[in-house]
């Protein structure tokens, strides 16, 4: 039994996905005796790779993708059907073939369980449903299926060191993800074996193109991608980060995620992306950034944007870079917000402290304190001198930055 380290490289997807395989990992090692023990460190994901006569893994993965995690994002989407969300939630834990059953007993009409059931029958990818190895180009379930299978052995062979799949693939660019491995010249299909590759006329060759079927875009690239978005060049993504990028999708999928956030360290960032679900509201925003700064003291925390782009699937948008020190402050002034307490007549309590704590993510603490002034007047002295404190307070951490509040209370 050999352990194998797979590296944080620094890209958001990968190491998104990267932490969603750790998930499946531990998932396939709970129900397996312990026999994978992955660990998550620093900069790096572990685990043991046994022999197929211990364990096949590769078989075990595949069954998670397909009948679990697939299966789950299936079922999550009949939201669309209008079934009770309660409904919803427990048959994730039930299984394809007992759909049809969980329906009759929903009492579901016979028109709409015929049409779910039909929905079942073609199970692809999220955000791949055109690809041609893991959507509907693939022309049938069967043949995304060899394919997924495909790649999962080419990704355990790769890990190994095994050359052979390097001849059949070829040995492209470097990739521009991991700046590791080389991409390969020819991509994976269910139409021909790969090992007769360069036996074929090259027009019936399958060569590998970057596009968004490969791998998830980052920011606008209006200029860049055709409507399908093609690169018309050779593959500059590796089959690792490829692999890495599906396991990326599932979660976007399964945890409808908005933001994304990053940081210099794996275990933070694992516990990032599954504790929180983030939000535009401003309040969900402060609770978040309790926890980053409970939990990490990383320089500086990126929050990234997902958007779906109709001919380039999904996209990521840097929102914001955070550094460590100011993201502490912002947490202090926000909770005096939070703590003070306003007249009894102010009208819309909640967005006004939203425009506040909005000042201070702008970094404009002089309106945020003038707002607090202008509210300090109370009927009750104790609540008044209770306000009073909250404003010392805040003026206090605020004069830390430098800024003079001398002769303004």
């Amino acid at each position: 039994m050999d352990t194998f380290k797979l590296y944080s490289s620094g890209d958001i997807v990968r190491d998104t996905g990267l932490l969603y395989f750790y998930r499946l990992l531990r998932e396939i090692n709970e129900q397996n005796q312990s026999i994978l023990q992955p660990k998550l460190a620093l900069n790096y994901l572990e685990f043991q790779l046994p022999t197929e006569e211990e364990f096949d893994l590769e078989a075990a993965l595949f069954n998670q993708i397909i009948n679990v995690e697939l299966y789950q994002t299936f079922i999550q989407d009949l939201s669309a059907e209008k079934i009770d969300p309660v409904l919803i939630n427990e048959w994730k834990q039930s299984s394809l073939g007992e759909l049809r059953t969980n329906l009759l007993k929903a009492k579901i009409p016979t028109k709409q369980i015929d049409k779910i059931m039909k929905k079942s029958e073609t199970i692809y990818f999220p955000y791949l449903r055109n690809s041609g190895k893991f959507g509907a180009n693939a022309q049938s379930v069967q043949n995304f299926h060899r394919n997924l299978k495909t790649f999962i052995q080419l990704f355990f062979s790769r890990l190994q060191g095994e050359s052979k799949e390097r001849e059949f693939y070829g040995e492209g660019r470097v990739c521009g993800i991991c700046h590791l491995e080389h991409a390969g010249v020819y991509d994976i299909t269910h139409k021909y074996a790969a090992d007769i590759v360069e036996s074929l006329p090259e027009k019936q060759r399958i060569y590998r193109t970057d596009s968004k079927y490969l791998y998830t875009f980052q920011g606008s690239q209006n200029n860049t991608f055709s409507n399908y978005a093609d690169y018309q060049q050779d593959s500059a993504i590796c089959f690792s980060c490829e692999f890495f990028n599906l396991f990326f999708l599932l979660y976007i999928k399964k945890e409808k995620a908005k933001y994304l956030v990053s940081c210099q360290n794996l275990v933070h960032m694992e516990f990032l992306q599954r504790k929180i679900r983030m939000k535009q509201d401003i309040y969900y925003q402060q609770s978040f950034y309790y926890q980053v700064a409970k939990s990490t003291k990383s320089a500086r925390i990126r929050l990234y944007q997902v958007a779906t782009d109709p001919n380039k699937g999904l996209l990521l948008k840097l929102e914001d870079a955070i550094e460590f020190d100011d993201l502490l402050k912002q947490i202090k002034l926000m909770d005096f917000v939070d703590s003070f307490s306003f007249p009894e007549e102010q009208k819309n309590v909640s967005d006004l402290k939203q425009l506040i704590k909005r000042f201070i993510l702008n970094k404009n603490n002089e309106m945020a304190y003038q707002y607090l002034l202008g509210n300090l007047i109370n009927r009750e002295a104790n609540i008044m001198a209770y306000n009073w404190s909250i404003v010392v307070k805040f003026i206090e951490e605020v004069m830390k930055e430098g800024e003079n509040y001398v002769g303004k209370v």
